[in-house]
């Protein structure tokens, strides 16, 4: 810590007191306001569109799915995938957001606690003071506002609706690039003679007002029904707080204080936390891939692709592919054969029909979690042997990033049609169609 100036007192036992105090809450809020820039992140991104955003990412599905984990984990009524006997896509009921809150919370006090555990691990060490004094001020003013012109940048030109001024001339990043020159040019004049603390906090009171209004109108537009959710209003709390618990140590330090203790005491409460908030990352976002699909009996496989319609001329049918390659079709709508065809594959066929699905880690996915529009057509893919049976429901056309989990069963879903050779009986090809009356 600072030394004291010569001639100067030492400090009192409630001096002492009030030093562990503040020094305990910067701590605390460092570790939160980093955990709390990370959760705002993954709101942001997964509220944009994962398919608008470059690189694209897996991020949206795996909230969601951690969403609907926690609902389950709670026996909250969440929403089933829906029928590809439907085009209508079923919204979310209020009980379904209590996952998303929950997901955002857990991950944020999660990843709060690993910060603070490592923190703690060096205390008192030249790492330590690093980062109390100087990385804790560079986040507590910038990480925020970092982490919302990354995800900016990355969704700068909407097709939608593309912003007039390229994103390197935009006003949002002048102002970001002046307030860190501006901070350089004051670390330069304090190391000469020390700023005061109205000063400073008149200077943080404008930052974190501008940056607080910046940021609070762009969760409001987001669409995972974000803006009915409370957990981003209170990440966004956490940015402002971190400057003033950094403020209040940086008073506090002036003060000579004696060296913070080592936290031996709390070793074992430190190391359990720890154990619980990695385990709690784990159930949340781990990628569960799950076992693959290797049949004991094959005349038990029964593999069924089934696509929906959608309110224009999307096709509509049905394919069975069994264990011993028997295929059979049945045209529903939209199609140029109508009813029941069959046909072989051969087992080597079939065998690569198990590996797509393999490859997509078909018995893990979670259909919930997927991206749904309005109009469009659907499918799903059903596999029962050896007793048991898994189905997953996707959207055809609106599937979140093209290089994703959901894109990936999509393709495996074309794969299929493709081995069984479904464009003899699908396709109308500007003929006369099958249509249901």
């Amino acid at each position: 810590m600072i030394s004291p100036a010569p001639g100067t007192s030492q400090p009192t036992a409630a001096q002492q007191r009030w030093w562990r105090i503040i020094l305990g809450l910067h701590e605390v809020m460092f570790a939160l306001n980093i955990a709390s820039a990370f959760g705002f992140t993954i709101l942001l991104l997964t509220s944009r569109g994962a398919e608008l955003f470059s690189p694209e990412n897996n991020l949206a599905y795996y909230c969601r799915r951690g969403a609907y984990r926690i609902n389950d984990l709670l026996h909250v009524s969440s929403r089933s995938a829906v029928s590809t006997n439907g085009v209508a896509r079923g919204a979310l009921s209020p009980w379904n957001l209590v996952g998303y809150e929950l997901v955002i919370a857990a991950t944020v006090l999660s990843l709060a606690i690993i910060i603070l555990a490592l923190l703690r691990c060096c205390t008192g060490s030249r790492t330590y003071r690093t980062s109390l004094s100087y990385i804790s001020c560079v986040s507590a003013l910038f990480l925020f506002p970092a982490c919302f012109l990354y995800v900016t940048k990355g969704n700068w030109d909407f097709p939608q609706a593309p912003n007039p001024v390229g994103f390197w001339r935009s006003p949002i990043l002048a102002v970001f690039a002046g307030e860190i020159l501006c901070s350089i040019v004051l670390f330069l004049i304090g190391g000469k003679r020390p700023i005061s603390a109205w000063t400073l906090s008149i200077l943080l009171f404008l930052h974190y007002a501008f940056w607080t209004t910046v940021l609070s109108p762009r969760i409001g537009g987001a669409g995972i029904a974000v803006s009915v959710l409370f957990m981003p209003y209170v990440l966004v709390v956490a940015f402002p707080l971190s400057g003033i618990a950094w403020l209040l140590y940086l008073k506090a330090s002036r003060v000579s204080m004696t060296p913070p203790r080592r936290w031996s005491s709390a070793r074992t409460w430190t190391l359990a936390s720890t154990s619980v908030a990695l385990l709690t990352l784990a159930l949340l976002w781990s990628p569960s891939l799950g076992a693959h699909l290797s049949p004991k009996d094959f005349d038990s496989l029964r593999i069924e692709l089934s696509r929906g319609s959608c309110f224009g001329s999307c096709p509509a049918y049905k394919i069975t592919v069994l264990g011993n390659g028997r295929v059979e079709y049945i045209g529903e709508q939209n199609v140029r054969v109508a009813g029941l065809q069959t046909s072989t594959i051969s087992s080597r066929q079939v065998a690569s029909i198990l590996q797509s699905l393999n490859d997509t880690h078909f018995l893990s996915l979670d259909d919930r979690a997927f991206d749904w529009c309005f109009d469009t057509p659907s499918v799903s893919v059903s596999v029962s042997v050896d007793g048991r049976t898994k189905r997953v429901v996707s959207d055809a056309d609106c599937f979140g990033a093209k290089s994703g989990i959901q894109a990936r069963f999509v393709h495996t879903a074309a794969e299929i049609d493709k081995i069984v050779g479904s464009e003899r009986w699908v396709p109308c090809n500007g003929g006369p169609c099958w249509r249901h009356n």
